[in-house]
């Protein structure tokens, strides 16, 4: 008979291996249960069994508050928390998500192929220490956000010489190595299909344009599809900014929300395209207290084909990105940049599809 190991007991041996190999070697000290939680895609509470195995072992030993590898212990990796892999890359996000952790995926599958060691970051407000010694690794993959702390680190890791590649947006105007999805093309398909429904302009709802560039990008494919299509000087006029407002969580705030006060001024039959499926939800929520009939007399694309426009009735349409692609991609152009530098900083853009539902 089979004998079954509960995910603690696996995860414990999986940590094991990874300290034997120095997927650890840039840590005093292991990470936190937090950041362990994102590197190795588990609850914090099988972390949490993980390392309790692993501390009744005699491998892991507490100092305060944080975990170190036991000096005295007789197993093979307690003196290799030091080794140094053939390459360390850090993979920093501003956070986690149903995308970033498609690039990730993307990035952990074909480092574990080559035995790369990669360190996962979630930048908030502060930028950890490890990620202010960019001497300790060989490169970097970003995602970045117009926050100050990816501007910081940035020039920290641009000052040190080391390379980056930006992963799915630029910060920006800095000219760097980038792989990305080609929102602009994407955008540009989706409000063509709009335009083929209704002839009349099409709405563009989103948040405020300096945000992403990848905002940027989408907002210059729905402009070029609407001067194609010969409504250039509607593109202002039909342009609505709004900061959304969480009406998953504040429901009641509806009626201050911008859709819900641009909907109000609007007869249908209405198209928008909303600039991703936050925005798309706020469309939805606004139509429902107002009587609008989603995929009857308002037509409505979203931007990302998340799980919730699958959910949404009637399912949104939406752009589907490429997450895990992107990842792999800009893994391969980091490690090509390694060996051979280029004068120009590359881009490359990934296609998006179109899935169509029933909202359009």
């Amino acid at each position: 008979m089979a004998t079954y190991y509960s995910k603690a007991h696996r995860l414990s041996e999986t940590i094991r291996t990874d300290i034997e190999s120095g997927v650890f070697a840039l840590f005093s000290r292991l990470p936190g249960e937090q950041r362990l939680a994102g590197m190795y895609n588990a609850a914090r509470c099988t972390i949490r069994k993980a390392l309790a195995r692993l501390i009744d072992e005699g491998l892991l030993v507490r100092q305060g508050t944080r975990l170190v590898v036991n000096p005295e212990a007789s197993n093979k990796g307690a003196s290799l928390l030091l080794r140094k892999s053939t390459r360390r890359i850090a993979v920093v996000i501003p956070n986690d998500d149903q995308l970033t952790s498609g690039f990730t995926s993307g990035i952990f599958e074909l480092a574990a192929n080559d035995e790369t060691a990669c360190f996962l970051f979630i930048l908030g407000s502060r930028i950890p220490a490890e990620l202010r010694r960019p001497e300790s690794f060989d490169g970097m993959i970003l995602m970045p956000e117009e926050r100050p702390p990816f501007h910081e680190l940035y020039e920290i890791w641009k000052n040190s010489g080391r390379c980056v590649v930006f992963l799915d947006r630029k910060l920006g105007n800095v000219e760097a190595p980038l792989v990305e999805t080609d929102n602009s093309g994407a955008v540009y398909r989706a409000v063509t299909r709009l335009l083929s429904l209704y002839r009349r302009p099409v709405f563009f709802f989103s948040h405020p344009l300096d945000e992403s560039t990848s905002t940027r990008e989408r907002y210059n494919g729905y402009c070029n599809a609407m001067h194609d299509a010969g409504y250039g000087d509607s593109i202002e006029e039909h342009t609505v900014f709004f900061v959304f407002i969480n009406l998953r969580e504040r429901p009641d705030l509806l009626p201050m929300s911008g859709a819900m006060r641009k909907l109000r001024t609007l007869t249908p039959p209405l198209s928008i395209f909303a600039v991703n499926d936050l925005a798309a939800y706020a469309v939805y929520a606004s139509c429902s207290r107002l009587g609008l009939k989603i995929g009857d007399n308002v037509k409505i694309i979203g931007f990302d084909d998340t799980q919730w426009a699958y959910c949404a009735r009637p399912r949104l349409s939406s752009v589907r990105q490429p997450p895990y692609e992107v990842g792999q991609v800009a893994y391969r152009l980091l490690m090509r940049l390694f060996e051979n530098p280029e004068p120009a900083p590359p881009c490359i853009r990934l296609p998006a599809r179109l899935i169509e539902k029933e909202s359009s």
